[in-house]
């Protein structure tokens, strides 16, 4: 499982587009995560993301925040999302997301994509979600029920300490997406929880075609926002 993970990520880095993936710690989070200063997008430029859609509605009810995302994949090939984020035990669950609180900017910014990794720290296994495959010319659309006040989740990180109440207005959600190349194998693999994932193979020293599907949406979400 690991060393899947870590194939993918040097598939991308042989292409350039996890050069955002690295940051220092303790810098604004504006900076941290790859959507938000998307050096893979770069990488991308080949990639027929024209191809590719997404929609996101999201409301409040009953005390979670309901995100609905629906991507289009309109091209000739299949496309792999990075939406199957895992908890410590490795097992995906549909409503882990990686969140974080951008206080500058009062904006909850949700993502299922590869984290970015602090510099100056080197993970064991850096983390990769599993994927859901969209085949050419499908759909595919999933719902993310997060607890409000909607706190932080992010990798290598601990969750903080100390929490203040806050209202944010925006929401940002990105997913994080590569494409199918040819000679791309598809082995599966069953957990111990009997969640059976995918594991795509590319062929040696591929370079990967990927990059990330951005929504905002104007709502009112409470959070807690970490305070040191």
């Amino acid at each position: 499982m690991a060393g899947w993970g870590l194939a993918i990520l040097a598939a991308f880095l042989a292409n350039g587009s996890c050069n955002g993936l690295r940051a220092p710690l303790g810098s604004d989070s504006t900076t941290m995560h790859p959507p938000m200063n998307p050096a893979g997008v770069a990488a991308t430029k080949n990639a027929p993301t024209t191809d590719l859609h997404m929609s996101l509605s999201a409301e409040i009810v009953d005390g979670v925040l309901l995100m609905q995302y629906t991507v289009v994949n309109s091209s000739n090939r299949d496309v792999y999302l990075l939406n199957r984020v895992y908890d410590s035990s490795m097992q995906p669950k549909p409503d882990l997301i990686y969140i974080e609180l951008l206080a500058g900017e009062r904006t909850v910014h949700a993502y299922k994509d590869i984290p970015p990794i602090p510099e100056g720290f080197a993970p064991a296994m850096p983390h990769c979600p599993y994927v859901t495959p969209v085949r050419a010319h499908q759909r595919y659309a999933e719902t993310v029920h997060i607890p409000a006040p909607v706190r932080e989740f992010r990798a290598y990180f601990e969750q903080p300490s100390r929490l203040v109440e806050a209202t944010y207005p925006l929401l940002s959600f990105s997913l994080g997406y590569y494409w199918s190349v040819p000679g791309m194998k598809e082995p599966t693999e069953r957990l111990n929880s009997g969640v059976e994932v995918l594991l795509p193979e590319p062929p040696p020293r591929t370079k990967l075609e990927g990059g990330s599907l951005i929504e905002r949406s104007r709502l009112s979400i409470p959070v807690l926002e970490p305070r040191t």
